[in-house]
């Protein structure tokens, strides 16, 4: 598997919140989800920490256990990501830090995937390119989120849209009915979009 990739941060005034890593057979992508500082985290840690964390212990699982299905080693990763700063944050905050989650691994015939949230996977195969993404959370928040769109990005305006979109989308955050993302509960991995499909 041949990779590539770069990554910024999205403000320069912020640590670069998304990691990205791959081994000879794995590749994963977290974009984390920021936290506007009025709603807070629960965590003295922070998103770019978080993320660091969840990727190393994916991609160092997904390349040792090949035979571990993929929703039972992310299951796995965050459990061990929470049980590390359990006892210094609060889990149980509606903005604990979390990301969105792209997983690709290569095996002799096929790649197989997972995803939460919205991170997108791009797969050509016999019959043509796939795009694949986790797009539950556009059933929530419409509204709000309309309206960060009626101010220029970086705006007071524009930030105080985003805050009231996030917290309207923080209520369905992780929640049965709701949309997924990984954070700090190991169900979510059950909830992913899951595949795979032959190479090319």
């Amino acid at each position: 598997m041949d990779v590539s990739f770069a990554t910024c941060p999205g403000s320069v005034t912020r640590s670069n919140e998304d990691f990205v890593t791959a081994s000879p057979s794995v590749a994963v992508v977290l974009d984390g989800l920021s936290a506007p500082p009025a709603l807070g985290t629960g965590c003295v840690h922070g998103t770019p920490w978080f993320v660091t964390q969840l990727g190393i212990q994916l991609v160092s699982t997904a390349t040792t256990a090949r035979d571990e299905p993929l929703q039972d080693l992310v299951a796995g990763a965050i459990s061990r990501v929470a049980d590390s700063h359990a006892h210094t944050c609060d889990l149980e905050h509606p903005g604990t830090p979390s990301s969105s989650l792209a997983i690709l691994r290569e095996h002799a015939q096929r790649v197989e995937y997972l995803l939460l949230f919205d991170s997108v996977i791009v797969l050509d195969g016999p019959s043509g390119l796939t795009v694949l993404s986790d797009r539950r959370v556009d059933a929530f928040a419409q509204e709000e989120h309309q309206a960060t769109r009626e101010h220029p990005i970086g705006s007071p305006a524009h930030q105080d849209h985003v805050q009231a979109l996030v917290a309207a989308q923080r209520r369905h955050r992780n929640q049965p009915g709701g949309y997924w993302v990984g954070g700090a509960k190991p169900a979510a991995a059950y909830q992913a979009v899951t595949g795979s499909k032959q190479p090319v």
